[in-house]
């Protein structure tokens, strides 16, 4: 369970690098949905 964790995290973090290298705003407002608590850009 805690493997599968980790990849998620991973997922999210590629996804994230991805399109913020694609379109910096979209990857923005993901950044917020996925990390509501507020996490530094």
């Amino acid at each position: 369970m805690l493997h599968h964790e980790v990849l998620h995290v991973i997922k999210n973090e590629l996804i994230l690098r991805v399109t913020s290298i694609l379109n910096p705003k979209m990857a923005y407002g993901i950044r917020e949905v996925v990390l509501p608590s507020g996490g530094s850009v």
